[in-house]
């Protein structure tokens, strides 16, 4: 997923954070082996952002989902 991230322009930084950061996030998603990429649009019923899944999400599934069909790493 990092590296999926670089070949979109988007730039990560690994961190904890507050659940405050989350709330105000412009994006959230999780990732993990069976979820992939999952966009959240609520955080304990909050909504994020305007409760949609955001393009930057959207796009890092796409590239990730391409890496992983050209059998580069993802």
């Amino acid at each position: 997923v990092l590296v999926a991230a670089m070949d979109i322009g988007v730039s990560t930084v690994e961190r904890t954070f507050t659940r405050e950061e989350m709330l105000a996030a412009a994006e959230l998603f999780l990732t993990g082996t069976s979820t992939e990429i999952m966009g959240l649009v609520t955080v304990d019923g909050a909504p994020i952002a305007d409760g949609r899944v955001g393009p930057t999400t959207h796009a890092l599934l796409a590239a990730f989902r391409e890496r992983v069909r050209e059998g580069r790493d993802a």
